[in-house]
């Protein structure tokens, strides 16, 4: 039999890169991936819709993703140009890196009204947090000796390559009060977050290359940790005419606020030996909000959809010793450990200072005939990351997702839905930093140009029965 442990092993293979704020990635679905839709992805986005489902539906969907990034680091990032970055190795630590990647992602959800009217059950695993990245190299430092870190791209102070995700195992009542055309539903999500991720670095948390002797200075981490938390969901939906559908929905945060992710990390800084420490990731997810109306006027279905997503909860992505007792992510402003107020076994500190997004989309359905639809959606969505902590391991901007798609009903009980999609995001480019954090928060300035589009192809086949 297949377990849910081999469930969550078989999705985390997979995650599409953020299209949305963060590095949210909740996409699937196509047209019905908002709070007003009745079907079987309603389990996560709103779970009050799965209660219009009667019968058994089965729905599988998969995402393939195309992503294309580029980062130009700015020479102004350079700690040291001219020490440890000597003059004319300046492209070992500043110019453009590139990747191009492909994703994939899937969803399966089953509802059932177990014989009932107005009462319906929902199980569903998808990833709607997640994003992996392997850049490519730096080809005109291949086998070199002096600086062979180069090798690994620019941005290797950020990500060399890695993936972050959540998988949502999710069970969802709904009930229907049918005078009233209103339903109420619930969720209950397991979920498994995992991080691995190879990045350069050096002691002091700088970019510097080799030492006045030419010492290596630079060398790797590599962090591998997992863990498992819940959250909660509840919606609403109200038909108060025949053609008119309203939705709203709240998905909590992941831990009911902060996470923790059990793992190792690994450095070997320069010449050193390689030292494994066990230590925790701690950092906090978004909870979201989501409204929609949906309205039909003959052959045509509209829609707008908007939601909100708390990323102001982000303020650092910690490594804490977990050798050490009583530890405790506790910084002052600089960046240093605040011992004053409790601050203890912290490794690592990635800053984040996020901030919250919202997105808001327009779309429309033309039914054809009773067994074919098209369907298409524009939405905006805004960036979660500030000037002062974008990098190339978790970039974001302000972007446009546009679609296109096909519902077609194969036969009574089996339905076709494939979509094209277009992410485009709008280009950012940020100064060096005034002043530098001090550790545990010290890091590569990561100052420079940014840019990214991703193109994915959904399709998504449900079975009523």
């Amino acid at each position: 039999m297949f377990s849910c442990r081999q469930l969550i092993l078989a999705l985390s293979l997979f995650s599409l890169e953020a299209s949305a704020g963060g590095f949210y990635s909740g996409r699937f679905g196509n047209q019905h991936g908002h709070a007003a839709s009745r079907h079987v992805t309603s389990t996560y986005y709103n779970p009050a819709g799965i209660s219009f489902l009667r019968g058994n539906h089965l729905y599988l969907e998969g995402i393939a993703a195309l992503r294309f990034a580029t980062y130009e680091r700015d020479v102004s990032a350079i700690d040291n140009l001219g020490g440890a970055t000597p003059t004319n190795a300046a492209d070992a630590n500043a110019g453009e890196a590139s990747l191009t990647n492909i994703i994939a992602s899937p969803f399966l959800g089953f509802t059932t009204d177990l014989g009932s009217d107005n009462f319906t059950l929902g199980f569903s695993a998808s990833v709607p947090f997640g994003g992996q990245a392997k850049w490519d190299t730096n080809d005109a430092y291949a086998g070199n000796t002096t600086h062979p870190g180069a090798v690994d791209g620019v941005q290797r102070w950020a990500n060399i390559e890695g993936s972050q995700r959540a998988i949502y195992l999710t069970t969802a009542a709904a009930w229907k009060l049918p005078e009233a055309n209103l339903a109420f539903g619930f969720g209950f999500n397991v979920i498994s977050q995992s991080v691995e991720t190879i990045r350069a670095r050096t002691a002091l948390g700088t970019d510097d290359l080799a030492t006045g002797t030419g010492s290596l200075l630079e060398g790797r981490s590599h962090l591998k940790a997992d863990g498992l938390t819940y959250s909660l969901s509840a919606g609403v939906q109200w038909q108060p005419t025949e053609a008119l559908r309203v939705g709203a929905s709240y998905q909590s945060q992941p831990g009911l606020g902060s996470t923790r992710q059990e793992g190792v990390l690994t450095n070997k800084f320069g010449t050193g030996t390689t030292t494994p420490t066990p230590v925790w990731l701690e950092q906090e997810l978004p909870d979201i909000a989501r409204v929609a109306v949906e309205y039909e006027k003959g052959a045509w279905q509209f829609r707008v959809a908007a939601d909100w997503q708390r990323w102001s909860v982000m303020k650092n992505q910690c490594l804490m010793n977990l050798n050490i007792a009583d530890r405790k992510c506790a910084l002052n402003p600089d960046g240093s450990v605040d011992a004053a107020s409790g601050g203890k076994g912290v490794t690592v500190v990635l800053p984040r200072d996020w901030q919250d997004t919202f997105g808001v989309m327009l779309g429309a359905t033309l039914q054809l005939n009773p067994g074919m639809s098209l369907y298409g959606s524009a939405l905006f969505d805004t960036n979660a990351v500030p000037d002062e902590t974008l990098d190339a391991a978790l970039m974001d901007m302000n972007k446009i997702n546009a679609q296109f798609g096909m519902s077609w009903n194969m036969t009574d009980s089996l339905i076709l839905n494939t979509a094209l999609n277009g992410v485009a995001y709008l280009p950012r480019e940020t100064e060096a930093r005034a002043i530098d954090p001090l550790p545990p928060s010290r890091n590569p300035d990561n100052a420079g140009k940014y840019s990214q589009f991703i193109g994915y192809l959904t399709i998504g086949v449900e079975y009523a029965f």
